[in-house]
């Protein structure tokens, strides 16, 4: 019953993946050659910045879940890694880590486009700076590179319009500024939008209520990609009872579901992309 309700599902998820890939190409071209949306977003202080991040966090997460429809599903033929007769073609922390890229990217980017007014789009936007602008001084700093202070010196500018425009805050030792509004982590992002989601009510009632928001799902997904053994059983009492010995198989329902909610989030992306952020900025 839920190896036919997970292959039913994934059959869904891999026709969907490759459409969703392609829709949101054609939604970063579209938008980049939208002179009325850049115009209004160049009038506000990152506000350009804030949809080019939305952009890579919804490419980066479509490129990640359509790398596991194609490894995981190469001729739309669903196969799985458990103790059934159903084989998986990618191994199931492989499926794991793409499935947690694609959800954290997404959940990230439906964040940045949830902007009902200028100022949530101004520290959005310089999260999004900040936290690009930190790590490419990191990068530069771990090479030794001859970029190095070049790119200190655009972190330093950075940090001069944060203070201007009231945007950062210094840490409790008063040696260096963070981002008031920073990007937030995706558990948090998760609990917040757990009430738009929806799993179809055969998976419920095999999986159960508690997973009807989307945040067991992350845990789960970030629990199998760091090798926790607990995030890996599948049918633990025909296990042995020592747990080094057992043999550790993920729930083929889960892998169903975690897909089902990237795909509704997918969705959520693109509908603020097509119509609702270009309305709410029209309405700021």
């Amino acid at each position: 019953m839920a190896e036919n309700l997970f292959i039913q599902n994934l059959l869904h998820i891999a026709s969907a993946a490759d459409d969703y890939r392609e829709k949101a190409h054609k939604l970063v071209v579209h938008n980049a050659n939208n002179s009325e949306l850049i115009s209004k977003l160049s009038c506000i202080p990152f506000g350009t910045d804030l949809l080019a991040g939305a952009h890579m966090y919804m490419q980066s997460g479509m490129d990640s879940f359509l790398s596991f429809r194609l490894l995981s599903l190469p001729d739309g033929v669903p196969k799985l890694n458990t103790n059934s007769d159903v084989v998986f073609r990618l191994t199931n922390n492989g499926s794991a880590v793409l499935l947690r890229q694609a959800l954290e990217c997404l959940v990230r980017a439906k964040w940045l486009l949830d902007c009902d007014c200028r100022e949530k789009i101004v520290q959005r936007g310089f999260a999004v700076c900040w936290s690009n602008s930190n790590e490419r001084v990191k990068y530069e700093k771990a090479l030794n590179s001859s970029e190095l202070a070049n790119q200190e010196e655009n972190m330093r500018a950075l940090q001069e319009v944060g203070l201007e425009l009231d945007l950062l805050s210094l840490n409790k030792s008063e040696t260096s500024y963070f981002p008031k509004v920073g990007i937030q982590d995706a558990t948090s992002l998760l609990k917040s939008i757990k009430s738009d989601l929806v799993l179809p009510d055969k998976i419920l009632d095999e999986l159960g209520t508690g997973f009807t928001n989307a945040e067991w799902s992350y845990r789960w997904l970030s629990g199998m990609s760091h090798g926790m053994s607990w995030a890996h059983i599948f049918n633990e009492e025909k296990d042995s009872a020592d747990v080094s010995l057992k043999v550790f198989y993920p729930d083929p329902r889960k892998f169903a579901s975690s897909a089902l909610f990237i795909l509704q989030i997918a969705g959520e992306v693109f509908k603020s992309l097509e119509s609702e952020f270009e309305v709410s900025l029209g309405e700021i």
